[in-house]
């Protein structure tokens, strides 16, 4: 007995399976898997490149946050400067308008000072001037009349009431 005669196989149609099968799965590498397989690197390729574009787009970012960081810290850093000079230079402009205002008020008292003695000479000098007047009128009268002892003390009492008086 025959080893191919027990299982009843007619080797001529186990050939013919044999090329059909190989045909057929040649036909289907070159027809379903090949393309199967470029499109799938192509797909893997461009997951590839947009991973690659993501991961550089996320060190980009990365690096601009840390740049934006350093430049806060920079701004912050300025602005507490600028608020610190700013109160420094307006103290300064603060001390230097009290300084000016008392400069002023220095000015306008001596001023007044100056203003207040030449009232006060001029006053003076009218005082000197009515005094003068009043001697003269007191002279012209003890002039005129016959002067007693009782006379000349009613007329020095009137004088005397005068200059009061103005």
């Amino acid at each position: 007995m025959n080893y191919s005669d027990s299982f009843k196989i007619d080797v001529a149609v186990l050939i013919a399976h044999l090329i059909a099968s190989t045909i057929i799965i040649v036909i289907l590498w070159l027809l379903v898997y090949k393309p199967f397989r470029t499109w799938f690197e192509k797909r893997h390729k461009f997951y590839e490149d947009k991973k690659a574009k993501s991961d550089a787009f996320l060190l980009s970012s990365e690096k601009l946050k840390k740049q934006a960081t350093v430049d806060l810290q920079k701004t912050e850093r300025m602005i507490r400067e600028l608020l610190s000079n700013s109160s420094k230079e307006g103290e300064e402009i603060r001390r230097n308008i009290l300084i000016q205002a008392e400069k002023e008020s220095q000015e306008l008292l001596k001023q007044s000072q100056r203003k207040g003695k030449k009232i006060q000479s001029e006053a003076q000098e009218e005082i000197k001037k009515s005094i003068v007047e009043n001697a003269l009128l007191l002279t012209e009268k003890i002039l005129k009349q016959e002067i007693s002892a009782k006379n000349q003390q009613k007329l020095i009492d009137e004088f005397i009431d005068n200059l009061n008086e103005q």
